[in-house]
């Protein structure tokens, strides 16, 4: 018997048993013990118990928490990565821009003779990035 055991000086690594709790369940516990010596004799035992449904409650909430940890990390990979997207869209859009107003102020002040010709269509073709 474990508790034999112990008092007698051999060491039991450890036994699973069903007791009952202080509100009636009954759960399965671990339980290991060493035994206490002084003068070389035993003269007790110190035994730890770990309430296997706990430990069980507790891995099945870790498990949880790490898979919505993961998918949380993918939505923020995701959402970083459309950021990005948009900021260098934006940066391209910024550009345009300024080419198109420096080309513009080119145009000021000078007299339409001095300006590139327009096709039928009004619009400067002379450009081929815009």
């Amino acid at each position: 018997d474990f508790l034999g055991d112990l008092l007698r000086g051999k060491s039991r690594e450890s036994l699973k048993i069903p007791l009952v709790i202080k509100d009636g369940r009954s759960n399965y516990f671990r339980l290991k013990g060493v035994s206490l010596f002084s003068e070389g004799r035993v003269t007790g035992a110190a035994i730890s118990a770990v309430d296997l449904e706990e430990v069980e409650k507790i891995q099945k909430e870790l498990e949880k928490v790490k898979k919505q940890a993961a998918e949380t990390s993918e939505k923020l990979k995701e959402n970083i990565r459309e950021l990005e997207e948009f900021a260098l869209l934006a940066v391209r859009r910024e550009l345009k821009m300024t080419e198109i107003r420096e080309l513009l102020a080119g145009y000021r002040g000078k007299e339409p003779a001095e300006a590139p010709p327009k096709r039928a269509d009004g619009i400067d073709h002379t450009k081929k990035d815009l």
